[in-house]
Protein backbone atom coordinates (compact mmCIF):
# COMPACT_ATOMS: atom_id res chain seq x y z
CA UNK A 1 0.00 0.00 0.00
CA UNK A 2 1.07 3.55 -0.79
CA UNK A 3 -0.54 6.00 1.64
CA UNK A 4 -1.19 9.50 0.32
CA UNK A 5 -1.24 12.01 3.18
CA UNK A 6 -2.51 15.60 3.02
CA UNK A 7 -0.49 17.59 5.53
CA UNK A 8 -1.57 20.16 8.11
CA UNK A 9 -0.21 21.33 11.45
CA UNK A 10 -2.16 18.54 13.22
CA UNK A 11 0.48 15.88 12.72
CA UNK A 12 -1.12 13.17 14.88
CA UNK A 13 -3.88 12.84 12.28
CA UNK A 14 -1.16 11.88 9.83
CA UNK A 15 0.90 9.71 12.18
CA UNK A 16 -1.93 7.52 13.52
CA UNK A 17 -3.10 6.17 10.11
CA UNK A 18 0.50 5.17 9.31
CA UNK A 19 0.63 3.16 12.53
CA UNK A 20 -2.79 1.64 11.88
CA UNK A 21 -2.49 0.83 8.16
CA UNK A 22 1.23 -0.04 8.07
CA UNK A 23 1.77 0.99 4.41
CA UNK A 24 4.90 0.13 2.48
CA UNK A 25 5.43 3.78 1.61
CA UNK A 26 4.04 7.21 2.47
CA UNK A 27 3.61 10.09 0.05
CA UNK A 28 3.00 13.50 1.68
CA UNK A 29 1.43 16.44 -0.15
CA UNK A 30 0.68 19.98 1.06
CA UNK A 31 0.00 23.41 -0.36
CA UNK A 32 3.08 25.36 -1.50
CA UNK A 33 5.10 26.89 1.32
CA UNK A 34 2.79 25.60 4.00
CA UNK A 35 4.34 22.65 5.80
CA UNK A 36 7.93 22.21 4.70
CA UNK A 37 9.07 20.35 7.83
CA UNK A 38 5.89 18.45 8.69
CA UNK A 39 6.68 15.36 6.63
CA UNK A 40 10.09 15.02 8.33
CA UNK A 41 8.48 15.48 11.74
CA UNK A 42 6.03 12.64 11.06
CA UNK A 43 8.85 10.41 9.83
CA UNK A 44 10.98 11.09 12.90
CA UNK A 45 8.02 10.37 15.19
CA UNK A 46 7.29 7.07 13.42
CA UNK A 47 10.95 6.05 13.50
CA UNK A 48 11.11 6.88 17.20
CA UNK A 49 8.01 4.74 17.77
CA UNK A 50 9.62 1.83 15.87
CA UNK A 51 12.58 2.02 18.27
CA UNK A 52 10.15 1.43 21.12
CA UNK A 53 7.90 -1.14 19.36
CA UNK A 54 9.64 -3.75 17.23
CA UNK A 55 6.37 -5.04 15.74
CA UNK A 56 6.01 -2.00 13.46
CA UNK A 57 7.23 -2.37 9.89
CA UNK A 58 9.78 -0.13 8.24
CA UNK A 59 7.99 2.45 6.09
CA UNK A 60 9.52 4.31 3.16
CA UNK A 61 8.74 8.01 3.29
CA UNK A 62 8.84 9.32 -0.27
CA UNK A 63 10.04 12.89 -0.95
CA UNK A 64 7.61 15.56 0.18
CA UNK A 65 5.52 17.18 -2.58
CA UNK A 66 3.93 20.63 -2.82
CA UNK A 67 1.10 21.92 -4.98
CA UNK A 68 1.84 24.64 -7.52
CA UNK A 69 -0.24 27.26 -5.70
CA UNK A 70 -0.48 28.29 -2.05
CA UNK A 71 -4.27 27.90 -2.01
CA UNK A 72 -5.09 25.08 -4.45
CA UNK A 73 -8.71 24.72 -5.52
CA UNK A 74 -10.53 21.40 -5.96
CA UNK A 75 -9.43 21.04 -9.56
CA UNK A 76 -5.73 21.45 -8.79
CA UNK A 77 -6.04 19.02 -5.88
CA UNK A 78 -7.70 16.51 -8.23
CA UNK A 79 -4.89 16.84 -10.74
CA UNK A 80 -2.27 16.15 -8.04
CA UNK A 81 -4.16 13.19 -6.62
CA UNK A 82 -4.86 11.76 -10.09
CA UNK A 83 -1.15 11.88 -10.94
CA UNK A 84 -0.30 9.75 -7.92
CA UNK A 85 -3.29 7.46 -8.38
CA UNK A 86 -2.01 6.63 -11.86
CA UNK A 87 1.56 6.23 -10.59
CA UNK A 88 0.65 4.03 -7.61
CA UNK A 89 -2.23 1.58 -8.29
CA UNK A 90 -2.18 0.55 -4.59
CA UNK A 91 -2.84 4.12 -3.45
CA UNK A 92 -4.85 4.75 -0.27
CA UNK A 93 -5.83 8.31 0.67
CA UNK A 94 -5.88 9.86 4.13
CA UNK A 95 -7.87 13.05 3.44
CA UNK A 96 -7.79 14.34 7.02
CA UNK A 97 -5.26 17.16 6.70
CA UNK A 98 -4.72 20.17 4.43
CA UNK A 99 -7.49 22.52 3.27
CA UNK A 100 -11.06 21.48 2.57
CA UNK A 101 -10.48 22.02 -1.15
CA UNK A 102 -7.50 19.65 -1.16
CA UNK A 103 -9.38 17.05 0.86
CA UNK A 104 -12.38 17.21 -1.49
CA UNK A 105 -10.18 16.95 -4.59
CA UNK A 106 -8.26 13.93 -3.27
CA UNK A 107 -11.47 12.24 -2.11
CA UNK A 108 -13.18 12.68 -5.49
CA UNK A 109 -10.25 11.09 -7.34
CA UNK A 110 -10.22 8.16 -4.91
CA UNK A 111 -13.96 7.71 -5.34
CA UNK A 112 -13.70 7.76 -9.14
CA UNK A 113 -10.81 5.25 -9.08
CA UNK A 114 -12.34 3.03 -6.38
CA UNK A 115 -9.39 3.63 -4.03
CA UNK A 116 -9.72 3.29 -0.25
CA UNK A 117 -9.93 6.49 1.81
CA UNK A 118 -9.76 7.26 5.52
CA UNK A 119 -10.45 10.20 7.80
CA UNK A 120 -8.67 10.29 11.17
CA UNK A 121 -11.04 11.69 13.80
CA UNK A 122 -9.10 11.80 17.05
CA UNK A 123 -12.00 13.48 18.85
CA UNK A 124 -14.30 10.48 18.29
CA UNK A 125 -11.46 7.96 18.64
CA UNK A 126 -11.86 6.38 15.19
CA UNK A 127 -10.16 6.29 11.81
CA UNK A 128 -13.28 6.33 9.66
CA UNK A 129 -13.53 4.75 6.20
CA UNK A 130 -14.53 7.06 3.36
CA UNK A 131 -16.55 4.38 1.57
CA UNK A 132 -14.73 4.72 -1.74
CA UNK A 133 -12.95 1.37 -1.99
CA UNK A 134 -12.29 -1.91 -0.19
CA UNK A 135 -11.18 -0.33 3.08
CA UNK A 136 -12.13 -1.39 6.59
CA UNK A 137 -15.28 0.31 7.88
CA UNK A 138 -13.46 2.00 10.77
CA UNK A 139 -10.41 1.51 12.94
CA UNK A 140 -10.35 2.06 16.71
CA UNK A 141 -7.60 4.55 17.56
CA UNK A 142 -7.49 3.44 21.22
CA UNK A 143 -5.13 0.48 20.90
CA UNK A 144 -2.97 2.41 18.44
CA UNK A 145 -2.76 5.43 20.68
CA UNK A 146 -1.65 3.28 23.61
CA UNK A 147 1.66 2.81 21.81
CA UNK A 148 2.42 6.53 21.97
CA UNK A 149 4.22 8.37 24.73
CA UNK A 150 5.07 12.04 25.25
CA UNK A 151 8.43 11.72 23.51
CA UNK A 152 6.85 10.37 20.30
CA UNK A 153 4.05 12.96 20.28
CA UNK A 154 6.48 15.83 20.85
CA UNK A 155 8.62 14.43 18.03
CA UNK A 156 5.57 14.60 15.77
CA UNK A 157 5.33 18.30 16.55
CA UNK A 158 9.02 18.93 15.86
CA UNK A 159 10.36 18.80 19.42
CA UNK A 160 13.14 16.23 19.91
CA UNK A 161 14.29 15.02 23.33
CA UNK A 162 17.71 16.44 24.17
CA UNK A 163 17.79 18.76 21.17
CA UNK A 164 14.69 20.82 21.97
CA UNK A 165 13.51 19.79 25.45
CA UNK A 166 14.34 17.92 28.63
CA UNK A 167 12.44 16.86 31.73
CA UNK A 168 13.27 16.15 35.36
CA UNK A 169 12.18 12.87 36.98
CA UNK A 170 10.54 13.01 40.39
CA UNK A 171 11.81 11.01 43.38
CA UNK A 172 9.75 9.08 45.92
CA UNK A 173 10.82 11.58 48.59
CA UNK A 174 9.57 14.51 46.49
CA UNK A 175 6.24 12.79 45.88
CA UNK A 176 5.84 12.07 49.60
CA UNK A 177 6.61 15.74 50.30
CA UNK A 178 3.97 16.77 47.78
CA UNK A 179 1.36 14.59 49.45
CA UNK A 180 2.17 16.15 52.82
CA UNK A 181 1.89 19.66 51.39
CA UNK A 182 -1.44 18.95 49.71
CA UNK A 183 -2.88 17.38 52.87
CA UNK A 184 -1.95 20.55 54.77
CA UNK A 185 -3.64 22.77 52.20
CA UNK A 186 -6.76 20.63 52.37
CA UNK A 187 -6.91 19.85 56.09
CA UNK A 188 -5.21 22.85 57.73
CA UNK A 189 -5.61 25.51 55.13
CA UNK A 190 -5.82 28.44 57.56
CA UNK A 191 -2.69 27.55 59.51
CA UNK A 192 -0.66 26.57 56.48
CA UNK A 193 -1.64 29.65 54.46
CA UNK A 194 -0.72 31.98 57.32
CA UNK A 195 2.55 30.13 57.94
CA UNK A 196 3.69 30.33 54.29
CA UNK A 197 2.70 34.02 54.20
CA UNK A 198 4.86 34.72 57.26
CA UNK A 199 7.74 32.73 55.74
CA UNK A 200 7.65 34.91 52.63
CA UNK A 201 7.72 38.08 54.75
CA UNK A 202 10.75 36.94 56.79
CA UNK A 203 12.76 35.27 54.00
CA UNK A 204 16.21 36.82 54.38
CA UNK A 205 19.70 35.30 54.75
CA UNK A 206 20.22 33.86 58.21
CA UNK A 207 16.74 34.84 59.42
CA UNK A 208 14.99 31.92 61.18
CA UNK A 209 11.68 30.85 59.73
CA UNK A 210 8.62 31.32 61.94
CA UNK A 211 7.96 28.49 64.37
CA UNK A 212 5.65 25.82 62.96
CA UNK A 213 2.12 26.31 64.33
CA UNK A 214 1.56 22.59 64.89
CA UNK A 215 3.05 19.11 64.48
CA UNK A 216 1.73 18.69 60.94
CA UNK A 217 3.54 21.78 59.65
CA UNK A 218 6.65 20.72 61.61
CA UNK A 219 6.59 17.37 59.76
CA UNK A 220 6.34 19.28 56.47
CA UNK A 221 9.42 21.35 57.38
CA UNK A 222 11.32 18.22 58.41
CA UNK A 223 10.69 16.70 54.98
CA UNK A 224 11.81 19.95 53.32
CA UNK A 225 15.01 19.78 55.38
CA UNK A 226 15.71 16.21 54.26
CA UNK A 227 15.28 17.25 50.61
CA UNK A 228 17.72 20.14 50.99
CA UNK A 229 15.08 22.86 50.64
CA UNK A 230 15.83 24.14 54.16
CA UNK A 231 18.77 24.22 56.54
CA UNK A 232 19.13 24.60 60.33
CA UNK A 233 21.18 27.28 62.05
CA UNK A 234 23.29 26.78 65.16
CA UNK A 235 20.19 27.17 67.34
CA UNK A 236 18.33 24.49 65.42
CA UNK A 237 15.90 26.90 63.74
CA UNK A 238 14.96 26.39 60.11
CA UNK A 239 16.45 28.84 57.59
CA UNK A 240 16.42 29.14 53.80
CA UNK A 241 19.70 28.04 52.14
CA UNK A 242 20.79 31.40 50.73
CA UNK A 243 24.14 31.63 48.97
CA UNK A 244 26.94 33.65 50.54
CA UNK A 245 27.36 35.96 47.55
CA UNK A 246 25.07 37.16 44.74
CA UNK A 247 26.11 39.22 41.75
CA UNK A 248 23.23 41.67 42.28
CA UNK A 249 19.90 42.15 44.05
CA UNK A 250 17.92 40.62 41.19
CA UNK A 251 19.94 37.39 41.36
CA UNK A 252 19.31 37.22 45.10
CA UNK A 253 15.56 37.79 44.72
CA UNK A 254 15.29 35.24 41.90
CA UNK A 255 17.01 32.65 44.07
CA UNK A 256 14.77 33.51 47.03
CA UNK A 257 11.65 33.05 44.89
CA UNK A 258 12.98 29.69 43.71
CA UNK A 259 13.63 28.54 47.29
CA UNK A 260 10.18 29.65 48.40
CA UNK A 261 8.63 27.78 45.47
CA UNK A 262 10.01 24.58 47.01
CA UNK A 263 7.64 25.20 49.91
CA UNK A 264 4.63 26.62 48.07
CA UNK A 265 4.31 25.56 44.44
CA UNK A 266 6.69 22.77 43.50
CA UNK A 267 5.30 20.32 46.10
CA UNK A 268 1.90 20.43 44.40
CA UNK A 269 3.51 19.59 41.07
CA UNK A 270 4.92 16.47 42.72
CA UNK A 271 1.50 15.58 44.13
CA UNK A 272 -0.31 16.03 40.80
CA UNK A 273 2.44 14.14 38.98
CA UNK A 274 1.81 11.17 41.27
CA UNK A 275 -1.93 11.32 40.57
CA UNK A 276 -1.30 11.43 36.82
CA UNK A 277 1.06 8.48 36.78
CA UNK A 278 -1.58 6.32 38.51
CA UNK A 279 -4.47 7.61 36.41
CA UNK A 280 -6.39 5.36 34.00
CA UNK A 281 -7.08 8.24 31.61
CA UNK A 282 -3.61 9.80 31.47
CA UNK A 283 -0.30 8.06 30.81
CA UNK A 284 3.46 8.52 30.51
CA UNK A 285 3.74 11.79 32.47
CA UNK A 286 6.88 13.90 32.34
CA UNK A 287 7.62 16.52 34.97
CA UNK A 288 9.21 19.95 34.65
CA UNK A 289 9.48 19.92 30.85
CA UNK A 290 11.61 22.83 29.70
CA UNK A 291 13.27 23.95 26.45
CA UNK A 292 16.90 23.26 25.68
CA UNK A 293 18.97 26.08 24.20
CA UNK A 294 16.26 28.61 23.35
CA UNK A 295 14.31 29.44 26.55
CA UNK A 296 11.60 31.36 24.66
CA UNK A 297 10.86 28.55 22.19
CA UNK A 298 7.96 27.36 24.33
CA UNK A 299 8.73 27.88 28.03
CA UNK A 300 8.51 25.46 30.96
CA UNK A 301 5.47 23.23 31.49
CA UNK A 302 4.93 21.59 34.89
CA UNK A 303 3.58 18.25 33.62
CA UNK A 304 3.00 16.84 30.15
CA UNK A 305 1.29 13.51 29.60
CA UNK A 306 -0.71 11.48 27.09
CA UNK A 307 -4.48 11.96 27.22
CA UNK A 308 -5.86 8.55 26.25
CA UNK A 309 -9.46 9.74 26.24
CA UNK A 310 -9.11 12.74 23.91
CA UNK A 311 -6.23 11.15 21.97
CA UNK A 312 -3.65 13.88 22.31
CA UNK A 313 -1.18 15.61 24.57
CA UNK A 314 -2.27 17.07 27.93
CA UNK A 315 -0.37 19.97 29.50
CA UNK A 316 -0.86 20.64 33.21
CA UNK A 317 0.03 23.77 35.15
CA UNK A 318 0.13 23.47 38.96
CA UNK A 319 -0.26 26.35 41.42
CA UNK A 320 -0.16 26.20 45.19
CA UNK A 321 -2.54 29.12 45.59
CA UNK A 322 -4.75 31.33 43.42
CA UNK A 323 -3.00 33.42 40.80
CA UNK A 324 -4.62 36.75 41.59
CA UNK A 325 -5.80 39.19 38.97
CA UNK A 326 -2.30 40.46 38.13
CA UNK A 327 -1.09 36.98 37.16
CA UNK A 328 -3.93 35.84 34.91
CA UNK A 329 -1.77 36.56 31.87
CA UNK A 330 0.12 33.41 32.86
CA UNK A 331 -2.81 31.45 31.47
CA UNK A 332 -2.48 32.88 27.96
CA UNK A 333 1.21 31.98 27.78
CA UNK A 334 0.37 28.53 29.16
CA UNK A 335 -2.12 27.96 26.31
CA UNK A 336 0.45 29.14 23.79
CA UNK A 337 3.05 26.72 25.18
CA UNK A 338 0.58 23.82 25.07
CA UNK A 339 -0.37 24.59 21.47
CA UNK A 340 3.29 24.80 20.47
CA UNK A 341 4.04 21.44 22.03
CA UNK A 342 0.94 19.42 21.14
CA UNK A 343 -1.15 21.34 18.63
CA UNK A 344 -4.38 23.26 19.10
CA UNK A 345 -6.23 20.08 20.15
CA UNK A 346 -3.95 19.54 23.16
CA UNK A 347 -5.73 19.49 26.53
CA UNK A 348 -4.92 22.25 29.00
CA UNK A 349 -5.46 21.78 32.74
CA UNK A 350 -4.82 24.24 35.57
CA UNK A 351 -4.59 22.74 39.08
CA UNK A 352 -4.86 25.13 42.04
CA UNK A 353 -4.24 23.40 45.37
CA UNK A 354 -5.66 26.01 47.73
CA UNK A 355 -9.36 26.80 47.87
CA UNK A 356 -8.57 30.06 49.67
CA UNK A 357 -9.21 33.00 47.32
CA UNK A 358 -8.89 35.96 49.66
CA UNK A 359 -10.97 37.57 52.36
CA UNK A 360 -14.72 37.95 52.08
CA UNK A 361 -15.69 41.26 50.55
CA UNK A 362 -12.49 41.43 48.50
CA UNK A 363 -12.10 40.82 44.76
CA UNK A 364 -13.71 37.59 43.57
CA UNK A 365 -10.51 36.01 42.26
CA UNK A 366 -12.14 32.60 41.94
CA UNK A 367 -14.77 33.97 39.56
CA UNK A 368 -12.13 35.87 37.58
CA UNK A 369 -10.02 32.73 37.29
CA UNK A 370 -13.01 30.59 36.32
CA UNK A 371 -14.08 32.99 33.57
CA UNK A 372 -10.54 33.34 32.23
CA UNK A 373 -10.05 29.57 32.08
CA UNK A 374 -13.38 29.12 30.34
CA UNK A 375 -12.53 31.71 27.68
CA UNK A 376 -9.17 30.02 27.02
CA UNK A 377 -10.62 26.48 27.09
CA UNK A 378 -8.56 25.48 30.11
CA UNK A 379 -10.01 22.92 32.50
CA UNK A 380 -9.79 24.39 36.00
CA UNK A 381 -9.37 22.02 38.97
CA UNK A 382 -9.39 23.46 42.51
CA UNK A 383 -8.63 21.68 45.78
CA UNK A 384 -10.35 18.32 46.16
CA UNK A 385 -11.48 18.37 42.52
CA UNK A 386 -7.87 17.65 41.51
CA UNK A 387 -7.84 14.18 42.98
CA UNK A 388 -11.38 13.45 41.75
CA UNK A 389 -10.42 14.29 38.17
CA UNK A 390 -7.32 12.13 38.01
CA UNK A 391 -8.65 9.17 39.99
CA UNK A 392 -12.28 9.17 38.82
Amino acid sequence: MTLLQLLSNQTLQNLLPIIALQPERVLSVASRGGFLNTSDMIKRAYDKLREKHGDLREVEFLPYKETASQTPDVQEAQEVALKYANQYPDLCVNFTGATKMMSIGAYLVAKDKGLPTYYCDTQSGWIVAGGTGTEQEQIDIGSIFDKLDVEVILEAYGKSLGKHWRSQPRTDAEIAFGKTAFSLVQGQQYYFHRFIHSVRKSAEPGTPLPVAPNAAVEAFLHQALALGYLERNASGAYILPFREVYKDAKAKNDHKDHMLAHLDGFPFEYYVYDLVRHSTRYAAPLSNVEPVGDPISFGEVDIICVDKKDKGLACISCKGSNLGAQKLEHLESFVQRANTLGGSFSKKILCVASEYFGKKGGPDYKQLLTEKCKSLKIELLIGSDIRKHFTG
